[in-house]
């Protein structure tokens, strides 16, 4: 499918707003907590719990609805995974799922989640901000990822757990330049804490739809993030 349909890319667009929604209030309340640590799975488990929680609030107050994004599902399909292995699977962080009628198929909005800041003490060539961009923002251009194959609009979420937030956003847009040369940089307004976002236009050349738009929601855990 090179495009959306016009008639469901206005059902793609609600979808994709209602998400980002969710994430944003999801992201506010994962601010709150008071001790968080590990990787980014360990803190992507406890975004998956305050997103239940604001998905049942939703859907309680608007009498609607309103399924609760998936963790880790595979972008692949059950017949790609008996040719090559179940482990070879690539699997986005979350996926929230909307079905088009029109081609009898899901499209899914695919959530990649990486930590921002400094490299870790114990760990100093594991730089968390190029991995934002080499193992998150490519991930949506890749033969062996294929993020947000067939949707026009994916999800990039940043923990920031050290730094300040320009000099992050300073240095994902030097490594795209490194991994990304033809993408366009990101630039956040950093007024509203402890939620940034931004959205980009990405010319994809491996995944279909070329015309892709990347959104990304920073959250700043520097005060309950613990090394």
């Amino acid at each position: 499918m090179a495009k959306l349909s016009l008639d469901f890319e206005k059902v793609w667009r609600r979808h994709v707003s209602l998400y980002s929604d969710l994430f944003v209030c999801s992201l506010l309340m994962l601010s709150q907590y008071k001790r968080l640590t590990g990787n980014e799975d360990d803190v992507s488990i406890i975004l998956w719990g305050c997103l239940e929680r604001t998905c049942k609030r939703y859907a309680r107050d608007k009498n609607q609805e309103v399924a609760c994004p998936k963790f880790q599902v595979p972008v692949q399909s059950v017949s790609m995974a008996k040719r090559t292995s179940a482990n070879a699977l690539k699997k986005p962080d979350f996926t929230c799922f909307k079905y088009n009628p029109l081609t009898a198929s899901e499209v899914a909005l695919h959530i990649e989640c990486k930590l921002l800041g400094k490299p870790k003490p114990s760990s100093p060539s594991w730089k968390f901000n190029e991995n934002y961009v080499a193992e998150g923002i490519k991930r949506f251009d890749s033969h062996t990822h294929q993020y947000g194959i067939n949707a026009t609009c994916g999800m990039m979420i940043g923990y920031i757990i050290s730094m300040i937030p320009k000099k992050i956003e300073a240095e994902v847009n030097n490594y795209q330049k490194k991994h990304l040369p033809d993408n366009t940089k990101i630039k956040f307004s950093f007024d509203a804490i402890p939620l940034f976002q931004t959205r980009q236009d990405i010319k994809r050349e491996y995944v279909k739809p070329d015309q892709f738009e990347l959104i990304h929601l920073w959250v700043d855990l520097r005060n309950c993030y613990q090394m």
